[in-house]
């Protein structure tokens, strides 16, 4: 057994505990030089040997030799080992996201157990098959049962002492909140598992709960204390010296700015990430933080530097077969043609990812409608658009993005249909705007479209309150294109803002602003807005 349950871990264990991977690693390989298959220590190390090796970003054929050494054990009815090796092929299954096979792997494992005599061995592994259990339906976004099996494996852990699972479980309960309306359940948790951390020096686990404690608090929108946590998180893993913690430490920071539309700054985090997770090599992270520098470059209208980014990638997540990053990729490049008006194209990669629902999470569905809904109602495909929008409604939960992005392409949905009712309308997308923001890029949509439609609404009924509140989305979105450094959204504003003067009857002004609005988007070749503002043109007999 890798592990000796011990309160006072020793040698690999602690430097495991502790986070200090590679040199936990670089023991191990020497120990293998000397260990010989009939002494009792081999299959030890080779489990630690497998264990560790994706800490350290050494993912070749680590696959192939867990399952050689599940059947050898097997076959030699090693079952303590097995069970250790069974765990380790589950993580690998995990890190490289193929989800689906992983409840197969632990049904297997568990499978196994019965064979061990009772003792606090047995249920060590009852506990972490019920953990990994727990992980899986997390993954599955299946948060109610993911929680009733951390809380059983909880329950062991706590009965048996075993202080670093029971802090590893809390953070992962901890994380089954996050998102949710029960943000106090996160901290609770993940208090309780940074105070086990501190007192017996884990290091790994405390700056997983501080990281875990910036993004709950990113989450509920206070940036100030989401970035005092996440810097502390750095500065443990940069004492802890791994590659990849200190990745998954500039990876989260870039995401809370991302989150925040500060984009230049994500950029600067999400390359430092890239550059730690190239040391170790790791093309899973490393495929990451290049996917994240195409969300910016796409939020920043780049969109052909975008449009690399994400085609590199795509043919390396096929080829690991992570699911999550494989969808993520089709959304974004699905989005991507979309602004550039390849709608065909656009469709048919944002169709892909839909077709996988079954088997992704309801946040990657969630974005690939968000995106795909609008390609379809530009193709006029009600029928299709209201199915797929009924689809969403039976995924909702308590995950505010997803509730967010069902509001907004809810009312778009009526607004494409004739003789729609604009207050029901406003409800939805004012009801997205006014909550705190969970999603950047809804939020905007919201505003966009909702200002688009108080913009027709103008135009039949002329009232004055209506303008001042075009007005006022206008100067929103101004605000957030200058914060984010966002092309895309400077074309929107400079046309929303031509408008405006339009309607104010100021013809220089609203020409002025077109023609930059135009020129903007010519540039960045944004034929999706290009064709707006043809459809404008023509129905005004203006240059807007």
């Amino acid at each position: 057994m890798i592990f000796t349950l011990d309160e006072e871990p020793k040698g690999i264990e602690l430097l495991y505990y502790t986070g200090k991977y590679v040199e936990a690693y670089e023991f191990v390989q020497k120990a293998l030089k000397s260990s010989k298959k009939n002494q009792p220590n081999h299959y030890q190390l080779l489990i630690w040997n497998l264990k560790l090796r994706p800490s350290v970003g050494k993912f070749s054929n680590i696959e192939e030799e867990v399952k050689d050494l599940i059947e050898i054990l097997v076959k030699e009815k090693k079952h303590t080992f097995l069970l250790e090796a069974i765990l380790v092929h589950v993580s690998i299954l995990n890190a490289i996201g193929r989800i689906d096979e992983i409840i197969k792997e632990i049904n297997y494992g568990e499978s196994f157990i019965k064979n061990l005599v009772a003792s606090k061995k047995k249920d060590y592994f009852k506990a972490i098959y019920l953990f990994y259990k727990g992980s899986f339906y997390t993954n599955k976004a299946e948060h109610e049962v993911a929680r009733s099996h951390f809380e059983e494996s909880l329950s062991i852990f706590q009965k048996n002492k075993l202080y670093y699972f029971i802090a590893l479980v809390q953070i992962s309960l901890a994380r089954s909140y996050r998102g949710t309306d029960k943000a106090d359940f996160s901290f609770d948790y993940l208090n309780k598992a940074l105070d086990i951390s501190m007192k017996y020096n884990f290091q790994n686990i405390q700056a997983k709960a501080l990281q875990n404690i910036g993004i709950v608090y990113n989450y509920l929108g206070d940036l100030t204390q989401a970035l005092e946590n996440l810097q502390k998180s750095l500065e443990i893993n940069k004492i802890i010296g791994s590659p990849n913690a200190l990745g998954n430490s500039n990876l989260n920071l870039g995401v809370l700015h991302h989150f925040r539309g500060n984009l230049n700054s994500a950029l600067d985090y999400y390359q430092q990430a890239l550059e730690y997770y190239q040391i170790v090599g790791n093309m899973n992270y490393i495929s990451a933080a290049q996917y994240n520098i195409g969300l910016i470059f796409n939020l920043q209208g780049k969109l052909q530097e975008a449009l690399e980014r994400f085609e590199i990638v795509l043919p390396i997540m096929q080829k690991v077969g992570n699911i999550s990053l494989i969808t993520a990729c089709f959304n974004s490049l699905g989005k991507i043609y979309y602004d550039l008006g390849f709608y065909e194209k656009a469709e048919n990669h944002l169709s892909t990812v839909y077709q996988l629902k079954d088997n992704i999470t309801k946040m990657s569905l969630s974005k690939a409608l968000f995106y795909l809904i609008p390609v379809l109602l530009k193709r006029n495909e009600l029928e299709k658009t209201k199915q797929l929008i009924d689809d969403l409604e039976s995924i909702l939960d308590d995950n505010i993005t997803v509730n967010h992005r069902y509001l907004v392409l809810k009312a778009l949905y009526i607004s494409s249909t004739e003789n729609y009712d604009f207050n029901e309308v406003e409800k939805l997308f004012v009801k997205v705007i006014n909550e705190p923001i969970a999603d950047h890029e809804t939020t905007v949509e919201a505003i966009i479209q909702l200002t688009k439609l108080l913009i027709l609404e103008y135009t039949k009924t002329k009232n004055n309150e209506q303008l001042e509140r075009i007005k006022y989305y206008a100067d929103r979105l101004s605000k957030i294109a200058t914060k984010q450094q966002s092309r895309l959204l400077f074309v929107e504003h400079f046309w929303l803002k031509s408008r405006i003067a339009l309607f104010e009857n100021d013809t220089v002004s609203a020409n002025q602003l077109a023609k930059q609005a135009r020129d903007m988007a010519q540039e960045m070749n944004f034929q999706r807005l290009l064709s707006k503002m043809d459809e404008c043109k023509a129905k005004n007999h203006t240059s807007l």
